[in-house]
């Protein structure tokens, strides 16, 4: 566990040589940053060529185990996660950013997630194992942005709650009923590039 009294946590991670799942910045089911009020700047990064299991630059969560991974900041404080995958090797089983029961969470400041996949058959974003919560309860935006292509983004389960406004950039979303948002300011769905990949439909609330 990291916890400050206001102090800023940064951590800039690369995966290793293991040949099993792995991840670049990677935290399990029990761990926790806590920065009390300052800000929190995560970013993950692995290379392609891993091949043969799932890999992933930032993941959050350890398949749904409890209790869940927390990164928090009050007051001000904002939170910044990137997780990137760098190389040429498109893979089925990598994923930019995963949340696997997760909880971020600010008050005033912003929350804001950037997934860079290679192109084609790579996830941005996946949301599995048990619902991850991002909320802020004050007045900050939370942010999600991905260059993920066909492969696209997936927000199920989520619950994802802005005391601010929520902004999802993604040029193929998917949503189902466990899929929750709102915001007390505009909420807005829009693509990352120019159009969406595919007809975005929302069953969620």
């Amino acid at each position: 566990d990291v916890s400050t009294s206001g102090g800023a946590v940064t951590i800039n991670a690369q995966e290793g040589t293991g040949t099993a799942d792995s991840a670049g910045f990677y935290m399990p089911a029990d761990g926790s940053i806590s920065a009390g009020g300052g800000n929190v700047n995560i970013s993950g990064s692995m290379d392609s060529a891993l091949t043969g299991q799932s890999y992933r630059a930032l993941r959050l969560g350890s398949s749904g185990a409890t209790p869940s991974p927390s990164v928090s900041t009050t007051g001000s404080g904002t939170i910044t996660m990137t997780g990137t995958i760098t190389g040429s090797t498109t893979n089925t089983s990598h994923q930019a950013v995963l949340f696997e029961k997760a909880t971020v969470s600010a008050v005033n400041g912003n929350i804001s997630f950037t997934a860079n996949p290679l192109s084609g058959s790579q996830r941005g974003f996946l949301f599995v194992n048990g619902s991850s919560s991002i909320s802020t309860t004050g007045t900050g935006d939370i942010t999600f942005t991905s260059t993920a292509s066909s492969a696209g983004d997936s927000f199920t389960p989520s619950s994802i709650s802005s005391g601010g406004k929520l902004t999802i950039a993604s040029d193929n979303p998917a949503f189902d009923a466990s899929s929750t948002l709102s915001a007390t300011g505009m909420l807005t769905l829009k693509p990352n590039g120019t159009s969406f990949t595919n007809a975005v439909t929302f069953p969620g609330t």
